[in-house]
């Protein structure tokens, strides 16, 4: 199996407030809201590496020095760590399901539960901790070690335990490809109900999907996951933002992945009771090759998810890569259909395999500009309308750009430019970039005598089509 990654502000261990009281030089111990206002505007810092060692230390220097004992896996009823475990007394009372809770310092708990189906709406499970859920009966060959408070599993080699990031997946294993699963070990389901997820955030280099952020009301990771995808990639790495409102919510998902000649692009439609999302690069026909290894050009297959009642939320499940792109994202739909159905980039599109993206300029309460920082150009707007309902446009980097916000503005002003990019050694990439500089009117200072409104600036009506890569945007107003 391969090692699990989790994000790194979640490895950092509660400091007791004594250590940090002492290693801060002070003789009264700090209350523990201070400790966890200190450690929040300051998580990278190495005290904080140092804090969980020296827990651990403490953690292993007070547990009893017992030699090892060795269970059968079907044996154990629960244990936490720290603590001896609690064996199975009757085995027709105890659940036929066993689960492991895991975090960055190995199992953290066990216990047996039964196969009860499980609600599919809750919150967001934290992302500190995973989930091993497995038929005891599966596992009933296997053995658990308990020795100084902690425990371990030994498994065969050859052994495939799937790892989930909620608790209770009983209700969505049926779910998992069938195909190649000894491939994947490890997945994520994100119920989308607007109670709980706030939106979903998907970042994409290459036009394949890296990593899905759910966000919720509480501490977030995805700035972590993004800067560490922006890592890896060279900083090419596209952020789409779908923000979830309780007053529209999604009715359907449609996925393609569709072949080329180099890689296999996502492209995903979402629907919801106002409108829809698109995420992802239409398919063109340039990527037909001929000779040896030739494949003929075919349409993008792939699945529409429909759900057959709005009251019960989606839960999107996709595989957790290593490293790589995501090899499976699906849902619970109650309605699933193939759908071939060519979806072809448009010969007049302005930038070549852009993302594409669009929103009603009508009924707009709020609208807030996300520009960059270096030069304060615009990568995505997220409108907020008199409904209830939100769109975004483009690349809305939550915590990441600068925001500027309007209510209720009466026009839109927008100003093509282009620029070069300075590599860190200071050199100018001659490549020029498009991209625009957006801002929107609280007054209606812009309107001539003829009611008609200045050069640049167009009133709140029609829709904005906005096309953009990791280092262009373009758009245009129609209908206005």
């Amino acid at each position: 199996m391969q090692p699990l990654r989790f994000p790194s502000s979640t490895t950092l261990a509660f400091p007791q407030p004594e250590i940090i009281s002492q290693l801060c030089g002070f003789q009264k111990i700090f209350l523990p809201e201070v400790v966890r206002l200190i450690q929040s505007h300051s998580k990278s810092h190495i005290v904080w590496r140092y804090c969980s060692a020296i827990q651990l230390a403490q953690e292993l220097g007070s547990a009893k020095a017992e030699a090892a004992v060795i269970y059968d896996v079907p044996k154990v009823l629960s244990w936490s760590r720290g603590c001896a475990p609690k064996l199975v007394q009757d085995e027709s009372l105890a659940g036929s399901f066993i689960r492991f809770t895991i975090d960055h310092r190995g199992i953290k708990s066990i216990d047996r539960f039964s196969d009860v189906p499980a609600s599919t709406v809750g919150e967001i499970p934290v992302s500190s901790c995973v989930f091993a859920v497995e038929p005891v009966e599966k596992l009933s060959n296997d053995r658990l070690e308990f020795e100084l408070g902690l425990c371990r599993l030994q498994v065969p080699r050859k052994r495939q335990i799937i790892i989930w990031s909620i608790p209770n997946p009983l209700h969505l294993m049926h779910l998992l490809p069938s195909k190649d699963l000894d491939q994947y070990h490890r997945f994520a389901a994100v119920s989308l109900d607007p109670e709980y997820c706030t939106g979903i955030s998907l970042f994409i280099a290459s036009h394949l999907v890296h990593e899905i952020h759910a966000h919720s009301k509480r501490h977030s990771t995805h700035l972590e996951k993004f800067e560490y995808l922006r890592s890896m990639f060279d900083h090419e790495i596209v952020w789409i933002y779908i923000p979830l409102t309780a007053q529209d919510q999604i009715t359907a998902i449609e996925i393609r992945k569709y072949v080329t000649e180099e890689e296999r692009p996502h492209h995903f439609t979402i629907w919801t009771e106002t409108g829809r999302f698109i995420v992802g690069c239409p398919q063109t026909r340039e990527y037909q090759r001929s000779g040896p290894g030739t494949f003929s050009w075919e349409p993008a297959e792939g699945i529409l998810y429909e759900t057959g009642d709005t009251r019960r939320p989606l839960t999107l499940i996709h595989h957790v890569t290593s490293s790589g792109s995501m090899e499976f994202i699906g849902t619970d739909a109650d309605k699933q259909t193939e759908t071939t159905e060519p979806n072809i980039q448009r010969q007049d599109w302005p930038l070549h395999r852009a993302f594409f993206s669009f929103a009603s300029l009508e009924g707009v309460s709020d609208v807030h500009v996300f520009s960059d920082k270096l030069r304060n150009l615009c990568k995505g707007i997220l409108f907020e309308y008199e409904n209830g309902s939100k769109r975004t446009v483009g690349q809305c980097r939550l915590g990441w750009d600068r925001v500027q916000s309007w209510r209720k503005p009466p026009s839109m002003f927008y100003d093509s430019v282009s620029y070069q990019i300075t590599d860190p050694a200071g050199v100018l990439d001659p490549v020029r970039h498009k991209s625009v500089r957006v801002t929107f009117d609280s007054e209606s200072d812009h309107v001539s005598e003829d009611g008609t409104f200045e050069k640049d600036f167009y009133p709140m009506r029609g829709c904005l089509n906005f096309w953009f890569l990791s280092n262009d945007v373009e758009i245009e107003i129609v209908g206005s």
